[in-house]
């Protein structure tokens, strides 16, 4: 089978370096992209680009059209763009497009094209490509149309409600689509024929677990990025009331964004809270192994909350650490027997569930975690995922292509 992937996926260490790339988005793509180029029967190629911070932030004014190889067997056709706001989302949307024409002419058309996200940038080139050549599309959708911007002025403003409007139509045009939630294919597409995958885990037999044993202290550990829909200020609040029941429990914080000085406030106005910023990936696995719990404080009706699934959750449930999570609408059943869930996700209720948990014995956390982690090793890694994936490729490949 032939994939031409269209997205923003590049090796990870070129995604360290480039100012714009989503560590996280590149991750996903990358993981997908290797695992299934392991598959004996699948050729895959991608278009992409190189994410960059718009100019000024980045100095970099015109990125080149370039060719990379992204994985073994896997090589990116990496589009041009000038970096300029404005210009640089429709300049990119423009060029993805050409982009994508071009290595159809070339190598000939594909059997699916599986585009990263419906934003214009990727979304256009993969559904109008897909309509000119008679090429079934299908999408991994990991990210929506919401937009969580605090701040911006008027002409922004109504720029991204036309992005989002774009954005809508174009997954409305898409009839196949791998989803994180089932939440968003009610909410944007119900018609479409679907597929969930909540993500995944980057693991094979050369991974090294850490040992599960108990922690020395009732360390709390929250890593992530320092933003509204991540819960932050109600586990914050959540603290102060653990803080009066007398328990010595501390919150330990990893990460950066806009609420970093009010959390650096919060941790010098309490000692029951430690702010680290933002660590190295690789030093996060022992933190998390070291740490009595870890906890995923979002907001239950936050948008964002709604339609996605939190990618840090398989690092946590793999850790050998247990976990505590607000009860996302991502999470299935099958999550239910191997965390811990707040019945609410108000500071009353976090704070609630953290001293329940803290009654628990060391033998019960210890079989919570285990469980944990095999239930992500059996179910959960990029490999298992893609095996579905393809699957689902093959099926569209099959019923809606030109064979």
């Amino acid at each position: 089978m032939e994939i031409l992937f269209l997205g923003s996926v590049v090796t990870p260490v070129l995604a360290e370096r480039l100012s714009g790339t989503s560590i996280a988005g590149n991750k996903m793509q990358y993981c997908v992209l290797k695992e299934l180029s392991k598959i004996e029967d699948v050729n895959i190629s991608a278009i992409t680009v190189k994410c960059r911070a718009a100019f000024p932030k980045d100095r970099v004014i015109f990125e080149e059209r370039d060719t990379i190889e992204i994985e073994t067997n896997v090589k990116g056709y990496c589009a041009a763009y000038c970096n300029i706001p404005i210009i640089k989302q429709i300049w990119h949307t423009v060029s993805m497009y050409l982009e994508t024409r071009r290595y159809i002419k070339k190598e000939g058309a594909p059997d699916v094209i599986l585009s990263f996200n419906l934003f214009p940038q990727t979304g256009w080139a993969a559904v109008k490509s897909g309509k000119k050549y008679n090429i079934p599309v299908a999408t991994l959708l990991a990210d929506l149309p919401i937009d969580d911007a605090n701040k911006r002025n008027w002409f922004m403003t109504q720029w991204r409600k036309l992005f989002d409007c774009l954005t809508i139509r174009l997954i409305k045009e898409c009839k196949n689509i791998i989803a994180l939630n089932e939440n968003a294919i009610k909410i944007y597409h119900p018609k479409a024929d679907s597929l969930i995958v909540d993500g995944g885990i980057d693991w094979n037999s050369n991974n090294t677990l850490l040992a599960i044993k108990g922690a020395e202290n009732k360390d709390i550990v929250f890593a992530g990025a320092l933003v509204q829909y991540n819960g932050i200020v109600n586990l914050l609040q959540a603290m102060q009331i653990v803080k009066k029941s007398g328990k010595d429990i501390i919150l330990h914080i990893y990460g950066d964004g806009d609420l970093k000085d009010y959390v650096k406030a919060m941790a010098e106005k309490h000692d029951n809270i430690v702010f680290h910023g933002r660590v190295a990936s690789e030093e996060l696995t022992e933190i998390y192994n070291k740490a009595w719990l870890l906890i995923n404080p979002r907001p239950v009706n936050d948008p964002i909350s709604q339609v996605t699934f939190p990618s840090k959750m398989f690092e946590y449930l793999l850790s050998g650490t247990p976990v505590l999570s607000t009860r996302l609408s991502g999470f299935t059943n099958d999550y239910n027997d191997v965390m811990f869930f707040a019945e609410s996700d108000t500071p009353q209720g976090l704070a609630d569930k953290i001293l329940e948990v803290s009654c628990q014995s060391q033998e019960e956390m210890n079989q919570k975690a285990l469980r944990a982690r095999k239930f992500v090793l059996d179910n959960k890694t990029w490999e298992k995922q893609c095996e579905r994936i393809h699957e689902y490729l093959q099926k569209i490949a099959d019923t809606d292509g030109r064979r």
